[in-house]
C-alpha cells in the first residue's frame, strides 16, 4: 500500500492501518473500495478485525448494497428471524445469531463511521438488533425448555413465559 493511499489517515494510525490492509485476504477483490476501507478501519479497530478474521463479509456487505441503506425495525427482527429459523440446535442457534450479530454490527458501524448515518439511526438500529436478538434467544429457550420440562403454569393455572429483566446497559 503506497503513502497516497494513506494520506487521509492520521499519522498515528497508518501502520496499524496498513498492517490490516495487508491482513485483509479480500484487499484485492475490495481495491476500488480501498479508500473507505482505510478511513473506516483507522477509526475502528473493530472493524478492521472483524473484516480481516470474516473475509466473506465485508464483500457480501458491498454487493448487497447494505452498507448504502438503514433498516426499518420490521426488516431487523425479519433478518434475525431468518437467521436462525433453520438452528436445529442451541450450537446452531447460537452460531447463527453470532454471525448475525456481527455481521449487523459491521454494516452499523460502517455506515456510522462513513458518515451515512445519523446517530439516532445508528442508536436506533443497534437497539432493534438488540432487542429482537434477546427476544429470539427467548423464544428459543422457552421452546427447548418447553420441550424438555413441560409448559409451566402459574398457581392460577396460566401459561408462563420466560421473560428478561434488563438493568443497567441491556
Amino acid at each position: 500500500i503506497d503513502a497516497d493511499a494513506l494520506s487521509s489517515i492520521p499519522k498515528p494510525l497508518r501502520a496499524e492501518v496498513r498492517q490490516h490492509w495487508e491482513d485483509f485476504p479480500s484487499r484485492e477483490a475490495l481495491e476500488v473500495h480501498r479508500q473507505d476501507i482505510l478511513r473506516v478501519w483507522a477509526a475502528s479497530p473493530f472493524a478492521a478485525k472483524t473484516c480481516i478474521r470474516n473475509p466473506h463479509l465485508l464483500p457480501e456487505l458491498f454487493e448487497s448494497g447494505d452498507l448504502k441503506r438503514s433498516y426499518s425495525a420490521a426488516e431487523i427482527a425479519e433478518r434475525v428471524h431468518q437467521a436462525v429459523e433453520s438452528a436445529h440446535s442451541e450450537n446452531v442457534f447460537k452460531r447463527c445469531l453470532r454471525e448475525l450479530r456481527r455481521r449487523e454490527w459491521l454494516r452499523i458501524a460502517w455506515r456510522d463511521l462513513s458518515g451515512q448515518a445519523e446517530l439516532d439511526e445508528t442508536l436506533s438500529e443497534l437497539s432493534q438488533l438488540a432487542e429482537h436478538c434477546v427476544d429470539c434467544a427467548l423464544d428459543w429457550c422457552y421452546r427447548d425448555l418447553r420441550h424438555t420440562f413441560g409448559t409451566p403454569y402459574s398457581r392460577a393455572g396460566e401459561e408462563q413465559r420466560l421473560i428478561v429483566v434488563g438493568m443497567g446497559k441491556l
